[in-house]
């Protein structure tokens, strides 16, 4: 692992500035923003150098690998905390500030909110069962051979119903468990 690059450091988002943006540590959060400069972190008081041991996630990890609940379980939230807040122009606070803000809080709400990490916090279990990991290479396979011989005698590499199907891929396969009921039917729709 890049622990600094010197100079470097003064100027560009390097790997440490990096990895204290992914950061779920307090010191962490809503800090490095830059994609290539970090002076515009420094100029904008959102600058944090990596202090102590980054861990990784979210504030509130949640206990799925389910693409489209990763992806939009925040509309969720915003949506029963919308709902849950008294008072219209609270409800649009709720929306355009930030995930801790409430009544009487500041506009990204309070750090002391946010969960202490200690570092021994255990992540989520990837283990995956004999039968899923030959499902997902069977997957693999067919969608392989399927773009092999959609795509081998087109000038261009692309259409609509070729493509249409790839996001159900990965999506069939990372739901496929006993939480996720509606699996079967994702495969038949792709």
């Amino acid at each position: 692992v890049i622990r600094s690059l010197g100079p470097l450091e003064l100027v560009l988002n390097t790997p440490s500035h990096h990895r204290v943006h992914h950061g779920r540590n307090r010191y962490c959060i809503d800090k490095n923003y830059a994609g290539t400069l970090i002076i515009w972190d420094k100029l904008f008081g959102t600058f944090e150098a990596e202090n102590e041991q980054v861990i990784y996630g979210l504030t509130h990890p949640i206990d799925t690998f389910e693409p489209f609940k990763v992806q939009f379980h925040h509309l969720l939230y915003i949506w029963n905390t919308f709902w849950a807040t008294p008072g219209f122009f609270h409800k649009v606070s709720v929306l355009f500030k930030g995930p801790g803000w409430g009544p009487g809080k500041p506009r990204l709400g309070l750090s002391e909110e946010i969960p202490e990490v200690t570092g021994q916090e255990v992540p989520l279990s990837s283990a995956a069962s004999l039968q899923l990991k030959m499902y997902t290479v069977l997957q693999f396979a067919v969608m392989l051979s399927f773009y092999e011989e959609t795509f081998a005698n087109t000038e261009t590499h692309g259409s609509y119903s070729g493509n249409s199907s790839l996001p159900g891929v990965p999506n069939s396969v990372q739901i496929w468990s006993p939480k996720a009921s509606f699996s079967i039917l994702v495969i038949c729709i792709r």
